[in-house]
């Protein structure tokens, strides 16, 4: 039987390593006076963030329907945190079509960062999905 309780301990531990590792990488970047890097790895820790408080608040949201069975919350736990991925991100998508459309490079590589890390988060969480 799929246990909610350890694919989201797995996946948020993930997660959490992910974001110390970026965090770490940025301190060595700004002693090292690469700003600019230090400063794309504090936005993916920041979407490291993001996506670990939606865990939360879409745990909260399933819990609260208290006649499902346990298999039916992690069901829908699963599709309602799967649709985060295509939520939060279309904002960035769109930022990255002006950017592109204007030649901003800067703000397109932070879109793109901000996509990569969405990205690599639903297939870390997929993963997990089927692993469990």
């Amino acid at each position: 039987m799929k246990n909610l309780e350890d694919l989201i301990k797995s996946y948020t531990g993930i997660v959490i390593k992910k974001k110390e590792e970026c965090i770490i990488k940025h301190d060595n970047l700004i002693k090292d006076n690469r700003k600019d890097e230090a400063d794309l790895e504090k936005i993916k820790a920041n979407i490291y963030d993001i996506f670990t408080t939606m865990v939360t608040a879409t745990e909260k949201q399933i819990n609260n329907k208290k006649i499902l069975s346990e298999e039916e919350k992690y069901n829908d736990f699963c599709i309602s945190y799967l649709k985060i991925f295509d939520k939060i991100p279309a904002s960035w998508r769109a930022k990255l079509e002006k950017a592109k459309k204007n030649n901003a490079v800067i703000e397109s590589v932070i879109e793109e960062v901000k996509l990569s890390v969405a990205d690599e988060l639903r297939n870390i969480f997929k993963k997990l999905m089927e692993e469990n």
